[in-house]
């Protein structure tokens, strides 16, 4: 799942103030969860399992156009 918002924000993010708040939103709620299955070599995976159910409930408040924050994700990336 990391890639696909790094590439969205690569490309899209000029059109769209509102596509790049989600997507570096996004970016940043996978690298997050990336460095936790790393730092705890794995055990963090259960974890990650969870984040299909935050990345589906942010997708679809966002297609009904309001704005979403993921919950306790710190913004490493602006």
């Amino acid at each position: 799942m990391l890639p696909l918002p790094f590439l969205v924000v690569a490309t899209m993010s000029a059109r769209s103030s509102y596509v790049r708040h989600h997507t570096v939103s996004a970016l940043n709620f996978q690298l997050v969860l990336f460095l936790l299955v790393l730092v705890t070599f794995g055990v963090g995976a259960i974890v990650y399992s969870l984040a299909w159910v935050l990345a589906v409930a942010g997708s679809i408040v966002a297609l009904t156009g309001n704005p979403f924050r993921y919950p306790v994700v710190p913004r490493l990336i602006k």
